[in-house]
């Protein structure tokens, strides 16, 4: 069962969580991603923009075009070709019956806080693993190319940064150089953020400080919550990874109450299930 809303936090509690519902990697991580899915909806972004950073397999493409609707719109950032490949025929095969096709923008492009040519490492083995860092294991193999990098203030357009709802970050470690190139953007609409990170990890593989990475959503009004509902604090930096989950949210201030008692339920019954209770 997942945490009441509003419970403390503690190395106990979150053990108990995962090793109750998510001992099941697989598990795990469908809870994760169909999360997403609620979040997207609850987010009331009918007619609105969705920003999918790292499109993956476009799997969030699909979930973001049904809550934007006919009339709103879903650019995605995917460097990796065959992932783009892939991506396109899921469009077609998904998206085009519905009509919904014409409303994806997708950009073979890397998202971060600079403009210009970047190195990309692609892991050939695992393309979700792949980022501007080479992070992964050296058991991989990795492919190394130049691709272009964007801040999403730059390269989304006005018209579209106004009308931003819901901003997905799967980033393998460079959620928050994209978030800080896409301050205008969450200053501006103050979207809902879906975003990974491995937190004390993470900030070693992109070089920032655990005050650095709390200080900015202090500095823009975000409160931080793991996709169970539970806040995060500078005190769960260093938990384990077995006990913490790697998926978060950041919510304005304003809107994170209403938005996670609206989102409860609808997790709750997803892991009922995904776990047959």
């Amino acid at each position: 069962m997942l945490p009441a809303l509003g419970s403390s936090r503690s190395d106990t509690e979150y053990q108990n969580i995962f090793a109750t519902n998510f001992a099941d990697g697989k598990l795990k991580s469908e809870f994760a991603e169909r999360s997403i899915g609620i979040f997207a909806q609850q987010s009331d972004i009918k007619g609105r923009c969705g920003i999918d950073g790292g499109g993956g397999h476009g799997r969030h493409i699909l979930t973001l075009a049904s809550a934007v609707g006919p009339t709103g719109k879903v650019i995605s950032y995917e460097p990796v070709a065959r992932n783009v490949s892939i991506i396109l025929n899921n469009i077609r095969t998904h998206l085009l019956p519905r009509q919904l096709d014409g409303i994806v923008d997708l950009r073979q492009k890397a998202i971060g806080n600079i403009n210009g040519p970047v190195d990309f490492y692609e892991v050939m083995e695992s393309t979700g693993l792949s980022g501007l860092v080479d992070g992964a294991s050296n058991r991989f193999t990795k492919n190394r190319f130049q691709i272009d990098c964007v801040r999403l203030d730059d390269d989304i357009d006005l018209e579209a940064q106004r009308r931003v709802g819901f901003i997905k970050l799967d980033l393998e470690g460079g959620e928050l150089d994209a978030m800080r190139g896409a301050l205008q953007i969450i200053k501006g609409t103050r979207p809902i953020i879906a975003f990974e990170n491995g937190r004390r990890s993470t900030a070693r593989l992109y070089n920032y400080s655990k005050e650095q990475f709390f200080s900015f959503f202090d500095g823009i009004d975000y409160s931080l919550y793991c996709n169970l509902g539970l806040p995060l604090s500078g005190d769960d930096w260093d938990r384990e990874s077995s006990s913490m989950p790697s998926d978060y949210l950041a919510l304005p201030y304003e809107r994170a109450e209403a938005f996670l008692e609206k989102c409860h339920p609808l997790q709750v019954a997803l892991l009922q299930e995904l776990t047959h209770v």
